[in-house]
């Protein structure tokens, strides 16, 4: 049998379980990843701000930034909403590790440099 082919499932149920399984995997290595590349991102904060090549004013223009851009989506659909304000809450937890303090969501104004 070739690597790629899965036995055939017995019934719609087991497929649909098999089916979420595969896709419960992949979610897991997506997860994985990002959280790799985030905690990537936080160093690499850390290193050009304790370089001095960036201050902790850019680290708050660029955390408000994105935070008034997440805000100023128009979102219609549920599950984007959620996906919307688990972005908002990713955003707010990096910044605080980075010292920056997000105001609630509404209240954040895109700074006027960028």
């Amino acid at each position: 049998m070739p690597k790629n082919d899965r036995p055939k499932p017995k019934s719609r149920v087991e497929e649909a379980l098999q089916e979420a399984s595969v896709a419960h995997m992949v979610c897991q290595q997506t997860m994985v990843s990002v959280a790799t590349v985030g905690q990537m991102f936080e160093a690499l904060l850390g290193s050009l701000r304790d370089n001095q090549v960036i201050s902790q004013s850019d680290l708050e223009a660029m955390f408000h930034g994105v935070a008034a851009r997440i805000d100023a989506k128009d979102i219609t659909d549920p599950y984007v909403q959620i996906a919307k304000e688990a972005m908002r809450r990713i955003v707010e937890e990096v910044a605080g590790r980075a010292g920056v303090q997000i105001p609630p969501s509404g209240e954040v104004r895109v700074p006027e440099r960028h």
